[in-house]
Formats: structure tokens, C-alpha cells, sequence
């Protein structure tokens, strides 16, 4: 009974001091090496900094005993110091002192530093921790020469700590080494020990492993510990338990197939050859088999019709590879030779990582079939309504094609011959009293009205015939040329024109002219009463899209009727007070609009008015 004190207290216990033990013993070993590292770089960086200030010694030494002293003599005579990696030596002038001959120092890094130096009249050091370089300017005092000059000279003094980290490199070989077999030995009495005690352990092993086996009247091995003590109770009420479970299982599967047999779908499963092994009531109802014919043997492609059945195989074979799988539509045979459609997916039986069959389901679309041919007749009927349609539109619009012309030519001539005849009477009645020529004046300035007024509608009318030629123009070149041409027309010598950022956009050039065209008229037209008209042209960033602005100091208007603007024939205005069509905004929301852009204004009565637009 040499195992019978481990009953005393929880194997745990043990363990835990086996651990606490081993780290101890660790964490000895590390701190061993820990501070033998430490010692190690400490003295060699004392070494190191013993040799720096000899070195530096020796040249204060060197310097005021000799003359010729060079940076090759100097190399030499510190041979021996293997932290020196370089030297250069300075005057005062800051010229650097190369054999017999002397060089401008032109780095003015270096050159602040020698200047300091040479201010301070003190050694100067820089050290750079990450490259483990440390840079000493040595200033050596030697007075003045007979002409006066400083003799003085700075000694540039390049050190590495390379020797130290190659030092303490081929240390750290003998440590990690020492380590390693401290580590080895701890490791083995440890393993040996744990092998001794966990004995029991293995005993209990393996007759659990019995009992695994499907022995549930197997004894086991008395335990040690109380962790072992507990641990046996757990497992006889495992055993219970595992009864149970299997009673539980077993009521699950019957409710698992109950619910597979009420499912509205077909559900089947088949072998790797695809020998149907298992379906539900709905998918025997579907082909009309019972449950002999499948024992007797149903193979699924036997039940597809034959046009379907070397796809199937296919892809039979692709989804036991792994090859996911989408729905597919076949056509399925029953058992009376009767056909119908249906829609199938499956996926792979697998037994780890081992196909072993197919599980799927299926369902029968012959209801949809139905629907999908009616919803294909409702289509050609409505491409062949859409078909009418687009032939009476034509028809409309060849007739609107001809009444712009009558409108164009037959209104016309009638207009020229009352603005003619009243011209003639003018001319030919210079007597007439000044009450009938006022009278004839103003047949003629109507008649010119009108004529303006056919030309905009007939404008307007051909806008939703027009093809858009869509390219990259620059508005504010676009601006300028508008702004002159009006300048032609209209008296623009008062007015102040701002035309700020205006972006590049892709439109059509000659109805972006025209948009631009209107906008400026009009806002000459409604702020000419101003001491001093200003019309401003910009942009700006709306929700993340480009908008153009036209904005005026004018007259206004009350936005209660912003919404009229854009209509044809919407005035705000008498033609007696502003002159025009009521045609021009129109025109230009319809162009707009025809970019997929929109234009909407902002104004107060009195305070000017702004017009944004977009050009989609």
C-alpha cells in the first residue's frame, strides 16, 4: 500500500507543490543568469570607459608634446582601444585637417556642433543609444601662434559599443547552455516523480475506457485522493446519466422523423451509388411508391427523365467531392410514367470528413410552372400594349411636329403683314395725329411680341425632341461669352457682373448657353432699377452634389409663388413694367430637367433672388 499517504490530501496538493518546486528552482537558475549578464555588460562598459578617457588622455598628451600630430598617427597609437572607430581633427576656422592639408567642413550639422564647441571651449557629447554610437568633441587648448591665430584644435572621437554587444553574445551561448541543462534535469525529476504518483491515475484510466467500451458493470480501481474519490462517484453517476441520455435520444429521433414525415416537402436519402435508403410520406406520395418499393431498390436516376439524368450524375458526383450545391429544376417520372417538375437540393451525407451518401429535398413546381406562363403571357401582352402605346406617341407627335409648323410659317405671315402695313402707314402718313401713331406704334411693337413669343413656345415645344451631345464644358468660359453677347443687346455699362468658382460639369454646351442665357437676362432685366445692378454667378456643394447659382440684387418676388415661376406664361409682372414672354424660365426648367438635374429659387420681396440648379 506505498500509495496509501496519498489519501491524506487532494492529489491537487501534491502537484502543486511539484510545480511551485520546479519554479522555484526555475526561477533560480534565471536570476542566476540574469544577474551574471548584468555583471558581465556592467564591467564591460567600466572597461570601455577607462579606455575612452586614456585614449583622450593620451591625445591632450600627444597634442601638446608634438607638432605633426594626424588622424593616421592617432589611429595607430590607440590601436589597442577596439571602442575607437574613428577620428577627425577640426581648428578653429572649422576646417577639417587631412594629413598636411586642410578641408572646408561643408556639413552644417557638424559645423553648428564645432562652432558650440569652440564657443563653450569644452568637450562636447552626443550618443546615440539605438545605434550604440557615441560621438566625443575633444577640445584641446594649444594657445596662439606668433601671427595670432587660435592653434586650438577639436578632436572628433567616433566610439562603438560593438565590442561590448559581441562580448555579451558569446556569453549568452555559455548561459542559455547552463540553462538548458538545468532546465533538462528539473524537467526529468519531475516527470519521474509525476509518473510515480499519477499511477493510480492510469489504473482509473483504463477502466473507465472499459466502461466506455459499453462494460457499465465494470469495477473500478480504488482511487487515491479526493480528487479520485470524487471522481469516481461522478462517473457512477455518469452511468446513470448515460441511460437516461440514450432514453432521451431515442425519443428525440421519433420526434426528429415525425416532423420530417409531416413536412410539406419531399426528404430522401440515398447511398454513394444513390440507391434511395430513406423518404418521408410526402415524397413517396409525390412519385407514388411505398416503403417495399424501396426496399426492393429505387435508384434516383431512374426517377429523372432521360434528358436530366447524366446532369444529375454530375453533379451527384460534384457534391460528394464537396461542391455546394444550388437548387436544381428537373423533370421527375413517377411510377406510372407520369411527369412532373419539381426543384431538388442536395448536400452530402458525411461520416467525419468521408462522404457516405446524400441527404436532400425536393419540391414539386408544377403550381409554379403554371404561374410562370401566365405571368409570361401577362408580358407580351403588356410589351405589345407598350408596343400600341409607343405608336400612338409617334402619331402624337408627328401631328405636334405639323402644328409647329403651321404655327411656325402660317401664323408668321399674317404677323409680317401687320407689322409691314403699320411700317407702310407710318411712312406714308407722316401727318397723322401723334394719338394714331402711338396707336401703330404699338400694332407693331405687339406684332414683334408675338412674333418673340412664337419663337419661344416653338423653342419649347422641340426641347422634348431634342438629343442631348453631352460634354465637359467650363461654365465660367460659357458665362463670359453669354455676358458679351447680351452686351449687344441689352445696356450691361451699370451692371456689376461676379462670377466666382464655377466647377467643370458635362452637359450639352448649347443648352447649357441657352439655360445661362435666360437666367442673366433675366436677372439684368429685374434689378436694372437698382442705383447699381450686381448679378453674381457661383457654385456651391449641396447633399454632396455640384449646384450652380445666378443671383441678382433686384426686385424679388414673394415666395408664395415660387412654385409659377417655371410655368409657361407665368408672369409675376406686368408686360408694361418688365418686358418678355413668360416663357424663358420655362425653357430653362425643362432644360434642366432634361439633364436629370433640378432648379429651384430663393428670393424675398425687394432683396434679389437666387436661382440654384444641378446638372444631374
Amino acid at each position: 500500500m506505498k500509495h496509501q499517504f496519498l489519501r491524506k490530501d487532494p492529489l491537487s496538493y501534491y502537484f502543486i507543490g511539484i510545480i511551485v518546486i520546479f519554479l522555484i528552482v526555475i526561477g533560480g537558475v534565471v536570476g542566476f543568469i540574469g544577474l551574471s549578464y548584468i555583471s558581465t555588460e556592467r564591467t564591460l562598459q567600466v572597461h570601455a570607459l577607462t579606455l575612452k578617457h586614456q585614449t583622450e588622455d593620451n591625445l591632450v598628451a600627444l597634442f601638446q608634446s608634438t607638432e605633426d600630430v594626424n588622424e593616421n598617427l592617432i589611429m595607430q597609437r590607440e590601436d589597442g582601444n577596439p571602442y575607437l572607430e574613428n577620428v577627425r581633427i577640426f581648428d578653429t576656422r572649422l576646417r577639417h585637417l587631412v594629413d598636411t592639408t586642410s578641408v572646408e567642413t561643408k556639413d552644417p550639422g557638424r559645423r553648428e556642433i564645432l562652432r558650440s564647441v569652440i564657443a563653450n571651449r569644452s568637450t562636447l557629447e552626443i550618443a546615440d543609444p539605438q545605434s550604440g554610437i557615441t560621438t566625443r568633441y575633444l577640445f584641446i587648448e594649444r594657445g596662439v601662434d606668433s601671427s595670432g591665430s587660435d592653434r586650438s584644435r577639436i578632436i572628433e572621437l567616433t566610439y562603438t559599443d560593438q565590442p561590448i554587444q559581441d562580448a555579451l553574445e558569446s556569453n549568452v551561448i555559455y548561459y542559455f547552455l547552463f540553462g538548458l541543462i538545468a532546465l533538462v534535469a528539473c524537467a526529468l525529476v519531475v516527470v519521474i516523480f509525476i509518473r510515480w504518483i499519477t499511477l493510480p491515475i492510469r489504473k482509473m484510466v483504463d477502466d473507465v475506457d472499459r466502461i466506455a467500451g459499453g462494460d457499465l458493470d465494470h469495477p473500478l480501481t480504488p482511487p487515491v485522493g479526493a480528487e479520485l474519490i470524487q471522481l469516481e462517484e461522478s462517473i457512477s453517476t455518469m452511468v446513470a446519466g448515460l441511460k437516461d441520455h440514450i432514453r432521451q435520444h431515442q425519443m428525440s429521433e421519433k420526434r426528429f422523423m415525425d416532423i420530417v414525415q409531416l413536412l410539406p416537402q419531399g426528404v430522401f436519402e440515398t447511398d454513394l451509388d444513390g440507391n434511395v435508403t430513406f423518404a418521408n410520406s410526402m415524397a413517396l406520395e409525390a412519385f407514388r411508391f411505398t416503403q417495399d418499393d424501396i426496399r426492393k431498390g429505387v435508384n434516383i436516376f431512374g426517377l429523372l427523365a432521360p434528358q436530366d439524368r447524366d446532369p444529375a450524375r454530375q453533379r451527384f458526383q460534384n457534391i460528394l467531392q464537396g461542391v455546394k450545391s444550388r437548387g436544381i429544376e428537373v423533370t421527375a417520372i413517377r411510377k406510372d410514367s407520369t411527369t412532373f417538375p419539381m426543384m431538388v437540393y442536395t448536400t452530402a451525407i458525411m461520416d467525419g470528413e468521408t462522404p457516405v451518401g446524400t441527404r436532400g429535398g425536393f419540391i414539386d413546381i408544377t403550381h409554379l410552372k403554371s404561374v410562370e406562363a401566365e405571368i409570361r403571357k401577362l408580358n407580351q401582352e403588356l410589351e405589345q400594349r407598350v408596343t400600341d402605346r409607343t405608336r400612338q406617341l409617334v402619331e402624337v407627335n408627328r401631328n405636334l411636329e405639323s402644328f409647329t409648323y403651321s404655327v411656325s410659317h402660317d401664323l408668321r405671315a399674317p404677323l409680317r403683314a401687320i407689322s409691314g402695313f403699320s411700317s407702310i402707314l407710318q411712312h406714308d402718313l407722316p401727318d397723322i395725329p401723334e394719338i394714331d401713331r402711338k396707336y401703330l406704334n404699338l400694332i407693331q411693337q405687339n406684332a414683334h411680341d408675338m412674333g418673340q413669343l412664337i419663337d419661344d413656345l416653338l423653342g419649347f415645344s422641340r426641347l422634348g425632341q431634342f438629343s442631348l451631345q453631352k460634354k465637359t464644358i467650363f461654365p465660367a468660359a460659357l458665362v463670359r461669352d453669354v455676358i458679351q453677347d447680351l452686351g449687344t443687346e441689352m445696356n450691361l455699362s451699370k451692371v456689376e457682373f461676379r462670377i466666382g468658382n464655377l466647377p467643370l460639369c458635362v452637359a450639352d454646351p448649347v443648352l447649357m448657353r441657352q439655360v445661362m442665357a435666360n437666367l442673366l437676362s433675366n436677372a439684368i432685366k429685374f434689378s436694372r432699377t437698382r442705383d447699381r445692378p450686381v448679378v453674381e454667378i457661383g457654385s456651391s456643394i449641396d447633399d454632396g452634389k455640384q449646384v450652380y447659382f445666378v443671383r441678382d440684387n433686384g426686385i424679388g418676388f414673394d415666395m408664395r409663388y415660387a412654385d409659377k415661376i417655371f410655368g409657361v406664361f407665368e408672369r409675376l409682372h406686368s408686360s408694361e413694367e418688365y418686358e418678355g414672354t413668360g416663357v424663358g424660365l420655362a425653357i430653362v426648367h425643362r432644360i434642366v430637367e432634361l439633364h436629370g438635374g433640378k432648379i429651384w429659387a430663393e428670393s424675398e420681396v425687394d432683396k434679389g433672388a437666387t436661382f440654384y440648379f444641378t446638372c444631374g
